[in-house]
């Protein structure tokens, strides 16, 4: 499973996030394009992640994306390229957007939410499942 960071959920849904797929036996891959300290606090948070942050170009992540179970993320680069490519995508929003009718719908899953704080891991879980 690909995860990026997503912005508004909290860091600690993240790495929980990650710790529940580990579990469940998926290998789970941080991918970012640009290192930041929430990346560091996150890998500190779950250590089950591999960290691909910085190591990988944009024109990368389909393949990546095609390779994985899922990408899961926000509304960054790593999973709307994702999702364009048609690679199976969760997507959480805050408030609606309407980028969804972009995406393909048969192989991206959008879970908005008025506070993007209220999703929980196990939404996520649902949509990965």
């Amino acid at each position: 499973v690909v995860l990026s960071l997503i912005d508004g959920w909290p860091a600690v849904r993240i790495a929980a996030l990650a710790r529940k797929l580990d579990v469940q036996g998926y290998k789970v891959v941080l991918l970012g394009i640009v290192r930041t300290p929430a990346h560091d606090r996150l890998l500190k948070a779950a250590p089950v992640l591999i960290d691909l942050t910085g190591s990988v170009d944009l024109a990368d992540v389909p393949v990546i994306a095609h390779g994985a179970h899922a990408t899961i993320g926000g509304r960054d680069g790593v999973a709307t390229l994702a999702a364009l490519s048609g690679a199976r995508t969760v997507i959480l929003s805050q408030g609606t957007d309407v980028a969804i009718d972009t995406l393909p719908h048969a192989t991206t899953t959008w879970i908005q939410s008025d506070d993007i704080g209220d999703v929980s891991v196990g939404d996520v879980m649902k949509a990965v499942a």
